[in-house]
């Protein structure tokens, strides 16, 4: 249709169109190219070590758990473990 309108000029208008276009495209990939350059770099460098942190269960009297109480005492502080009695109320 526009090539119908503008008949002879078509071929420069589309031209200067696509010109445009490229110059903003190759812009913004040079844009990326440089952050990914950037980014590549960051993560080149080593990461420090990790802090250790004290085990969350130390058992001295050496006494026996199940690996059920074991997993409940790794769970945390905040963790309630409550058993229901069988009416369904608390003890």
């Amino acid at each position: 249709m526009l090539a119908n309108t503008y008949g002879s000029w078509w071929p420069h208008i589309h031209h200067t169109i696509e010109e445009k276009l490229c110059k903003d495209i190759n812009s913004k990939y040079k844009t990326l190219d440089k952050k990914l350059q950037n980014l590549t770099l960051a993560q080149k460098e080593t990461p420090q070590p990790q802090h250790t942190f004290h085990s969350r269960v130390i058992n001295n009297p050496e006494i026996p758990f199940s690996n059920r109480e074991i997993g409940l005492l790794q769970k945390g502080l905040k963790y309630n473990y409550t058993s229901k009695r069988k009416n369904g109320y608390k003890p």
